[in-house]
Formats: structure tokens, C-alpha cells, sequence
């Protein structure tokens, strides 16, 4: 049998591990750890914990013009994430963009993945918001970069701008996951937590599920 780990001790304090959910298998057990946890964090959201976000562009970014084709966007100059934390009066989120960089993730290459993966190592906790096409592949760069971390990649599938967007659900979980997890990679996306390397992209539904 596996030796149950729900905890990980991180900075003094400590933290649910997701990474064991699987080996929980006793409920009365999962439900006494969940009470843990809720307890820990009862205790310690008096703290200051800094959440640093970086938007690299994507859908959550993408602004179309009226009229405008599928293809022609373009990136503004204030990511929607930042209007998002000022317009909800939220202090333990800062948010990093520079709008020459962002871009639709099938066109980022290896010198965008490294600079993302250069800014996570930076961080203790960080969300990157990213496009959901080549979302894996740059979370497996950070990965490798930043074993010591906690970095969450969330997206969304449609505009931040848009009336139907999933953006700021996305952006939600991604911060509490970033606030709550053991130090690891992991992907936010429709209000489930995923470990990068165990989930992948539906081309057909557009949405992420379990290997």
C-alpha cells in the first residue's frame, strides 16, 4: 500500500497535496484531510501571499475588430487580467504583460517558452495565462526549469472580452490553485485541476480532460 502524504509542508506552512487525491482512498480519511486543509487556510488567510500572474496572450487576450474574420486580432495594451484585478479591488494579485510579446500560442516557439519558464523560476507562485493550443508543451519547459515551484497555466476558449467568455472563471481557479498547491506544474481549465502531464486537450470539444 501506498503511504498516505496529504500534507507538504512548504515555507513553515503546510498544504493539501493534490498529487495523492488518487491514494486517498478511504473517504472518511479524504474528508478529515479536506478539514485539515480548510482549517490550515482559515488560519493563515490573514497572510500576504502574493500571487504574480503573467499574460502571454492567447484567446483569454485576443480582441477582434467588429466585422472582423476569425484571423484578424490583435493584442491590446492592458491585458484583461489587469482590468479584471482592478475592477474587483484584488491586492495579492500582480499581473505582468508586455503586449509586444503576447501572441496565439501555435505561433510561440522555444525563445517564448524559456522566457516564460525564466519569469515562473522568478516567482514561488505563479499563474501564467496562456493559449490552450500549445499550453502542454510550454508547461513541460517550466517543468523542467522550475521543480521548486508552484506554476498554474490557465487560458480560456473564448475572449476576455466577449460576453460568453470563461476567462475570469479560469483566472479564478488558476489563482486559488496557485494559493493551495504543493510545489508542481499544473494546468486550471472549466474549474478542473489537472498535473500538466496528465491531461490533454480535446480537438474536438476544445476542453481538457485526464490522460
Amino acid at each position: 500500500k501506498h503511504r498516505l502524504e496529504p500534507y507538504f509542508n512548504f515555507g513553515g506552512r503546510k498544504f493539501f497535496n493534490p498529487n495523492q487525491i488518487p491514494y486517498l482512498l478511504d473517504l472518511h480519511l479524504f474528508e478529515f484531510c479536506g478539514k485539515q486543509f480548510i482549517e490550515q487556510m482559515e488560519k493563515s488567510k490573514g497572510d500576504n501571499m502574493t500571487i504574480n500572474v503573467l499574460s502571454t496572450g492567447g484567446t483569454f487576450d485576443k480582441a477582434y475588430g467588429s466585422g472582423a474574420g476569425v484571423k484578424n486580432f490583435s493584442f491590446p495594451q492592458t491585458s484583461a487580467a489587469e482590468e479584471m484585478i482592478t475592477r474587483l479591488g484584488l491586492t495579492n494579485i500582480e499581473v505582468s504583460y508586455q503586449p509586444d510579446r503576447a501572441k496565439d500560442s501555435l505561433d510561440m516557439d522555444d525563445t517564448d517558452r524559456t522566457f516564460i519558464a525564466d519569469w515562473c523560476a522568478t516567482h514561488d507562485r505563479s499563474v501564467v495565462i496562456h493559449g490552450t493550443d500549445t499550453m502542454i508543451e510550454t508547461a513541460k519547459i517550466v517543468a523542467e526549469r522550475c521543480p521548486d515551484k508552484v506554476v498554474v497555466l490557465t487560458g480560456a476558449l473564448q475572449p476576455a472580452r466577449m460576453r460568453d467568455t470563461d476567462a475570469e472563471f479560469n483566472l479564478g481557479g488558476a489563482v486559488i490553485a496557485a494559493q493551495a498547491s504543493v510545489p508542481g506544474v499544473y494546468i486550471v481549465m472549466d474549474g478542473k485541476l489537472f498535473i500538466w502531464d496528465k491531461c490533454k486537450k480535446n480537438p474536438t470539444t476544445g476542453h481538457f480532460e485526464p490522460l
